[in-house]
Parts: structure tokens; C-alpha cells; sequence
């Protein structure tokens, strides 16, 4: 006999719904009835961060928002990389459904060099213009602007970060 029915949420993935039935032994009991959504695609609500390739994305912010945390990515290539994969600019992170965030971290990690690659391909950059011995080179180990910035009155933080 079908007392009443309910959807639980169980565990941070999956929604289960439960039917509450009477069993003559053990009086009333929860049984898994079946595992699959009603609802269409389960959007994840985590009480905590989302962990996206070594980068925490808070859950009250905006996707494209969120994107500009990845360390290379900025504004335009955020808003490009919600426009591939069709989220909207006012989704949340926590309204991100578990298929969007896998698509995510495939297409930026296929498509895009964030987070630690990035700062060791510049660290090597930096290391092989000092080695060959060029001005830029000479520059970065001097502690001066490389870019042929004015030093007479400006260029103060970066002469007295190095010393």
C-alpha cells in the first residue's frame, strides 16, 4: 500500500525519488523506487565551491563573472566560452548542471593554457631571454621595465620590488 510519494535529494548528484510503502513487519519504510530525475537536467546545488581545474569558482556568482578567477582568462574569452557552450550570461555556478560543468573544464583545458601551465610557459619565456642574453633578458634580471617604459619618474614599485 502507496502512502505518499517524495523527492529527496541524496548524496550531491543524483535525486532519488522515494515512495513511503507499509510493510507488515517492519511497519512504514523508505524504498528506493527509482534513480532517475523527473525534472529534466539536475542542476547541482553544492553548499560548497566548484573545483575546476585547480581553481575554486564561487556558487553565488555569475558563470562568465566566475570565469575571469581562472588565471588567462579574462572578460571577452569568458563571455566566448559561455557563447560555445550556449550557457546564458545570467546563470549562476550553482544553476550549472553536471553536463555543463564537465563540457567546461573540456573545452578550457583543451582550448586554453590557465592556472599553473600558464605561469611556467612565461617563466620559461623569461628564462630563455635571459639565457640568450637580450636586452628583455637584461631588463628582467635588472629588475627594470622591459617594454621601454619611461624610468626617470616612474617605474618606482618595480625598482623597489626587487631590491
Amino acid at each position: 500500500m502507496i502512502i505518499g510519494q517524495t523527492n529527496k535529494t541524496v548524496g550531491w548528484k543524483t535525486k532519488k525519488k522515494f515512495i513511503l510503502k507499509w510493510s507488515e513487519r517492519s511497519g512504514l519504510d523508505w524504498t528506493i523506487w527509482s534513480t532517475v530525475s523527473l525534472f529534466g537536467p539536475e542542476p547541482c546545488k553544492k553548499k560548497y565551491m566548484i573545483f575546476i581545474l585547480n581553481t575554486n569558482l564561487k556558487n553565488e556568482k555569475k558563470v562568465s563573472k566566475a570565469l575571469c578567477e581562472f588565471f588567462g582568462l579574462g572578460k571577452q574569452v569568458s563571455h566566448q566560452i559561455c557563447d560555445q557552450l550556449g550557457i546564458s550570461d545570467k546563470i549562476k555556478v550553482n544553476q550549472l548542471t553536471n553536463s555543463q560543468i564537465d563540457q567546461l573544464t573540456q573545452l578550457i583545458s583543451q582550448n586554453y593554457l590557465v592556472g599553473a601551465d600558464l605561469r611556467r610557459t612565461i617563466k620559461q619565456n623569461i628564462k630563455r631571454l635571459v639565457s640568450i642574453s637580450s636586452y628583455r633578458g637584461f631588463r628582467h634580471t635588472a629588475g627594470l621595465p622591459v617594454r621601454g617604459q619611461r624610468t626617470h619618474t616612474n617605474a618606482k614599485t618595480i625598482r623597489t620590488r626587487k631590491k
